[in-house]
């Protein structure tokens, strides 16, 4: 039989994990929006420089 310290404890454990791997994603999703960013910059970029050179 569990004990309500156990259930608790389990449950908390349980909780944490979801609200890291929420955190994790949060993270992910914030990274890739970076890394969007970037690739637009650097495709601006490049195109300046086709631009300048022609």
């Amino acid at each position: 039989c569990l004990h309500l310290g156990d259930m608790s404890s389990t449950c908390r454990q349980r909780t944490h994990k979801i609200k890291n791997n929420l955190e994790s994603i949060m993270n992910h999703s914030r990274l890739h929006q970076k890394l969007h960013i970037v690739r637009h910059i650097i495709i601006r970029y490049d195109s300046l420089n086709s631009l300048a050179s022609n």
